[in-house]
């Protein structure tokens, strides 16, 4: 999975799940309820942090113990079980824990058999819901939320994401509006930063990502919340080939929660971008070790390990995760898109990858399942279906150099030569080090073409 994938799929996932609270008592409301930051040129940096201007939580297994005892003496506490709910989503936010999304969906449901009316379990129900990619079942969980509730918000964000997931951008836009008039903050405002950079307007996406954190400083949040905002800045930077910059952000997001997956991960695509292979191995390592069953970790870390001519612990992790990914089929929409591309880049059961791929944009017709299409299409040699495929994943020219690089190499398959040059030198002018495997490919195919 790419870095950006990992960013616009993965976390709103990892963007800022409206209901993922850390505060033991959860005083605070889900989405937060500050004043509007007004939409200026922010000039936040990691600098800005202080560790102890953040908010002290209890560690999540401890809240985790703390609420299951709660639930054990009072089982049919639907407050209490929601509060679980919630902490087990924490978990598999926060440290990547994926076990922690099926109890998340189990207990939750469980507070709504003893309350079918208290919309935060309807709102936990529906984020563990889309955790899962289950978007459409997200968006029905949360229908009955009335708009007085104080969950309202909340469950406007779910749609909104799940909408965005889905590939409906302008259904997407219209509930982050509603957001943004409901509760202004670093909620809406992370949201509208995914969605600028969806449509290829980069700087401006870094803007709102950098106000989103801005404010969750100003108001207070925990260090693990606090780290995400400073991962997602890292990986706009990322996107745009700014290695370093990104790098300063993923460490300060360790430095406040060294177990933050996100910033494990993100710190070690920084470190092989910027020229530190051995550094980046540790990282993965260290990543990988924390979360054993990351398949785009180990796909990443084997990339790593091929550049240092490590063949054969490349070619272990690679047959590992599509192991592991090939076990998850029973929950297809986990895995298709991510099985697809692995199976492309490494050339094998090309027909399951266009099969999945398919499968994929048919429920999904997001930028990335249409990228994902391209080039599962254009491994197996179905050039014309493959540029229609890249065409759609260009179309709200997202600056993501991964998607004009599989264009380019497409067109140029058609001996389609003017439209080859101008999506490969897009690749140059977006990030030229966009992939540990494929840029140096994406450079010595625009030089021949343009000789």
């Amino acid at each position: 999975m790419n870095r950006v994938t990992r960013l616009v799929i993965v976390g709103a996932i990892a963007m800022g799940l409206a209901l993922i609270l850390a505060r033991i008592d959860f005083s605070a409301s889900a989405v937060d309820s500050t004043p509007a930051v007004s939409v200026a040129t922010s000039q936040f940096t990691p600098d800005d942090i202080e560790l102890s201007s953040l908010v002290s939580v209890a560690p999540v297994d401890r809240a985790i113990r703390f609420f299951e005892s709660r639930v054990e003496a009072n089982p049919d506490s639907y407050i209490d079980l929601t509060h679980l709910a919630t902490q087990h989503l924490r978990a598999a936010k926060d440290l990547g824990y994926s076990d922690s999304i099926d109890l998340a969906i189990d207990v939750a449901r469980r507070a709504l058999e003893v309350n079918p009316d208290y919309p935060v379990a309807a709102v936990a129900y529906a984020n563990a819901l889309a955790t899962t990619h289950r978007f459409s079942e997200a968006v029905a969980a949360v229908a009955n939320v009335p708009q007085s509730s104080k969950s309202w918000a909340n469950a406007v964000a779910v749609i909104g994401d799940s909408h965005l997931a889905l590939g409906d951008y302008e259904k997407a836009e219209n509930f982050y509006r509603e957001l943004a008039s409901v509760s202004p903050g670093r909620a809406s405002l992370s949201r509208q930063a995914h969605l600028e950079f969806l449509n290829g307007h980069s700087q401006r996406a870094l803007n709102f990502a950098k106000l989103a954190a801005e404010d969750a400083l100003a108001s207070g949040v925990t260090p693990h919340q606090m780290a995400w905002h400073l991962a997602a800045i890292g990986e706009f930077y990322l996107a745009e080939g700014e290695a370093m910059t990104a790098l300063d952000h993923f460490e300060k997001a360790l430095e406040l929660a060294p177990d933050h997956i996100f910033a494990l991960a993100g710190t070690a695509h920084s470190q092989w971008m910027s020229g530190d292979l051995s550094s980046s191995v540790e990282t993965y390592e260290r990543a990988l070790d924390q979360v054993p069953s990351d398949t785009g970790i180990m796909v990443e870390l084997a990339d790593v390990y091929r550049a240092l001519g490590r063949a054969d612990e490349a070619d272990e992790l690679v047959a590992l995760a599509i192991d592991e990914l090939s076990e998850s089929l029973f929950e297809p929409q986990l895995v298709r898109r991510e099985l697809a591309q692995l199976l492309a880049d490494n050339d094998i059961e090309l027909e399951l990858a266009v099969r999945l791929a398919r499968e994929e944009v048919a429920e999904r017709k997001d930028v990335y399942a249409y990228d994902t299409l391209a080039w599962v299409s254009y491994r197996s040699g179905e050039y014309e279906n493959a540029r229609d495929a890249a065409e759609m994943a260009m179309s709200l020219k997202t600056r993501d150099a991964a998607i004009y690089h599989h264009a380019g190499l497409i067109y140029s398959a058609l001996s389609e030569t003017y439209a080859a040059i101008s999506a490969l030198e897009k690749v140059q002018e977006i990030n030229s080090n966009f992939s540990i495997s494929e840029a140096e490919r994406a450079r010595l195919l625009l030089k021949q073409l343009i000789n």
